[in-house]
């Protein structure tokens, strides 16, 4: 079963060979619906990213398959102040502790995972960091102005801050238009998408900013089979992990697998990799072989418009 969110409205449900099951898997829908990144956490419970303006939170539902229940915010915008228009999300690898990335406030948030998932509160700020900071800053911005957000410490590109673009209307503060967006915490260290810097960043368990690979670009990160998978322009630039070197990133130059607005991978049946291609129309799920990938190619199949995750699940 494959889970898809999109550019706006609820969360729908295909089955392995494509056959759309259901177009609101989540009760109720979230007010406002802008959602992105969605998880399994360890108890099998749903968590969802809202980047909507009216409610930035990270969202929790219980069930299966293509029916999801609940919707309660695990934290949420302004009581997490880091935690406005998140993007995405990734989970420590015993599950005490999520990175999220913030669109608008553009840095990665650290949050300590409650007793049964239920809550997150900010952990304190990175070691690594030296300055004045948003609560639960993990990886800072390079822009210390952002509209609408507490004045902060600005980190140079060079020691690890995260790229912005700004919009050129605001004359007095910095409107994003392009900021952070995946993470993924693998291979002991935290990777991170920065899409205006054209870089996929890494980070150690301190905060301590490890080095770099270039991406131009980059949106989306997966890790699978011991490579690390970023969309960005032109397609998807694969990398091999390095154990005990998380920093060693050898992205080619050119994408590794060409496909034009690449967007949402995971992997699906039989260790085939499916990726969303988000358009407003003719958008779908492709399939592309891994090392791994066994049986016949599955085929792709049509999506809704602007699809933005995809997860497979049981089901």
């Amino acid at each position: 079963m494959f889970l898809v969110t999109f550019h706006s409205g609820n969360v729908r449900a295909y089955s392995d060979d494509g056959c759309e099951k259901s177009k609101a898997v989540l009760s109720p829908e979230p007010q406002d619906a802008e959602l992105r990144a969605l998880r399994l956490f360890l108890d099998g419970s749903l968590w969802v990213a809202n980047g909507s303006k009216a409610q930035s939170a990270i969202l929790g539902y219980s069930g299966s398959g293509s029916s999801y229940s609940g919707g309660a915010p695990i934290v949420e915008y302004p009581a997490a102040e880091a935690l406005w228009h998140p993007f995405d999300f990734t989970f420590s690898p015993d599950g005490s502790l999520c990175y999220v990335s913030n669109q608008d406030t553009n840095v990665v948030a650290r949050f300590v995972v409650g007793p049964g998932g239920k809550s997150m509160t900010p952990a304190d700020v990175a070691p690594a960091l030296h300055g004045t900071f948003l609560h639960g800053t993990f990886v800072a911005s390079s822009c210390k102005n952002l509209c609408k957000v507490r004045p902060t410490t600005a980190v140079d590109e060079q020691h690890g801050g995260l790229g912005v673009t700004c919009d050129a209307k605001p004359p007095d503060c910095c409107k994003p238009t392009h900021s952070v967006r995946g993470v993924l915490w693998t291979n002991g260290a935290l990777y991170v998408a920065d899409e205006p810097g054209n870089a996929v960043r890494v980070y150690g368990d301190d905060g301590t900013y490890l080095g770099s690979g270039t991406v131009p670009t980059p949106v989306h990160l997966l890790e699978a089979f011991g490579h690390l998978y970023a969309t960005g322009t032109g397609g998807i630039f694969i990398s091999n992990l390095v154990p005990g070197s998380p920093a060693s990133l050898s992205f080619p130059a050119a994408p590794s697998i060409q496909l034009e607005n690449a967007s949402g991978m995971t992997i699906g049946p039989n260790n085939w990799l499916y990726v969303a291609t988000r358009k407003p129309t003719g958008a779908q799920i492709v399939v592309f072989p891994h090392p791994e990938a066994v049986g016949a190619e599955p085929k792709p199949f049509p999506v809704h418009a602007d699809p933005e995750f995809v997860l497979y699940v049981p089901g």
